[in-house]
């Protein structure tokens, strides 16, 4: 409902008549708010394609919460089943984030697991037509926001932490989780130490943050929780 994810919906529907879009924000009210800002930007009567509030559903969506995603994802397919013509859904953007100054467990649970439940909920529905069968349209796209701290996290991690998390090959289960419970148990055990401890247990494990982990610790840690993300972003992109 703000930032890059509003200027995303601003954009498609500015540039493409046809279109809508499922506006999911945590606070439904902001989302409203966000979508009332939208029609009153677009209605300009100056604007080459006009539209009305029925190009936007306004959901609510906390990517840290499965039931909360998956209540969305639902909603969107009773969408898509009730209206005339049942139209194609063919795009997911997964943009929720937060930036770095927050505890590992947060960014993970945000930018990684986060990211997966989204995934998980809303590739099906790419793969569908509007009646619910099954649809070999190429031009459907996932996109997720992610940032450049993740390939600087994952050209510094072990050589067999980087085979298993770039290859797509793996599963969350088998290549990612588990590595994440590592950082996870490095985190949690040097909570209270100094940074140096915290450092040498990253290390331990492979996953050091290069000139990030005395300089800018708290990129490190963001940049890890991106770089778990990305991973399975290429296992979806795989399946």
């Amino acid at each position: 409902n703000k930032g890059q994810g509003l200027a995303l919906c601003r954009r498609i529907l500015s540039e493409f008549d046809d279109t809508h879009v499922f506006l999911c924000s945590r606070d439904v009210e902001k989302g409203h708010l966000a979508k009332s800002s939208l029609l009153s930007s677009l209605r300009d009567p100056s604007h080459p394609n006009p539209f009305d509030e029925s190009h936007i559903d306004v959901l609510s969506l906390d990517v840290t919460s499965q039931s909360s995603v998956d209540a969305a994802a639902s909603r969107v397919r009773s969408i898509l089943t009730s209206r005339p013509q049942s139209p194609k859904f063919t795009g997911v953007i997964s943009n929720a984030g937060i930036l770095w100054g927050y505890p590992l467990p947060r960014l993970l649970d945000v930018c990684a697991t986060g990211v997966k439940r989204v995934l998980d909920a809303f590739a099906p529905l790419l793969r569908c037509d509007g009646d619910g069968d099954d649809d070999d349209d190429d031009s459907k796209r996932i996109v997720v926001v992610t940032s450049g701290l993740s390939p600087l996290m994952m050209s510094y991690a072990r050589p067999s932490h980087r085979d298993a998390l770039s290859s797509g090959d793996g599963t969350w289960d088998d290549a990612i989780r588990p590595r994440m419970d590592q950082c996870l148990e490095a985190h949690v055990s040097a909570e209270n130490a100094p940074l140096s401890t915290r450092i040498e247990k990253f290390d331990r494990i492979g996953f050091p943050g290069g000139p990030f982990a005395e300089a800018a610790p708290d990129f490190h840690m963001y940049g890890l929780a991106k770089m778990f993300g990305d991973a399975y972003m290429k296992i979806v992109a795989r399946d």
